[in-house]
């Protein structure tokens, strides 16, 4: 089968995509910027690219919108890069990671 990624919707592309790899580590991203506003995130895809360094690859997208709206990853992002990566597909979290999935309003 083919699926030609320029004719379907992004949601039906990233619905493709994440089904190539399954199950998913979910990781919980924890930040704060210098104002100390936290944030809490879970990533589904996350990527390890340099082993022997403390580095985890992510991709955070935009709030859809006509113009750029970052999400709160995004926007409480620390200057110096620091932020805090939990694996959190243990069986006793997956509530709170579900909590933290919510689309709060910035903020909250």
């Amino acid at each position: 089968m083919i699926f030609d990624v320029e004719k379907i919707k992004a949601r039906e592309t990233y619905n493709l995509l994440i089904g190539l790899v399954a199950p998913r580590p979910i990781a919980l991203v924890t930040s704060m910027n210098e104002e100390a506003e936290w944030n809490s995130a879970p990533f589904s895809l996350v990527q390890l690219p340099l082993y022997r360094s403390p580095i985890i690859g992510m991709g955070v997208m935009n709030r859809p919108a006509s113009d750029f709206v970052p999400k709160d990853t995004a926007a409480k992002y620390p200057a110096d890069g620091g932020v805090c990566g939990e694996r959190g597909d243990r069986g006793y979290r997956r509530q709170q990671m579900n909590i933290c999935a919510t689309d709060f309003p910035a903020g909250v």
